[in-house]
């Protein structure tokens, strides 16, 4: 799953997925960024800046997605 959260300036891109086909990282130039697994499941996260975040999140779905 991939969710797009919108803050004041910043916009957070979340991948949530089986932790052995989710990476720990997102392949993005991020201000922040984070990890953590539970259940299985991996959820990892990049904020970017909002100018950047559509560009960031098409990338995001193009290459994690579409497996």
């Amino acid at each position: 799953m991939l969710a797009v959260d919108r803050k004041e300036r910043m916009v957070r891109i979340s991948l949530v997925g089986p932790a052995a086909l989710t990476p720990e990282v997102l392949p993005l130039p991020a201000h922040g960024e984070g990890a953590f697994d539970e259940g299985g499941m991996r959820v990892v996260w990049s904020e970017v800046p909002v100018a950047s975040a559509a560009s960031a999140a098409l990338a995001v779905h193009a290459t994690f997605m579409a497996r």
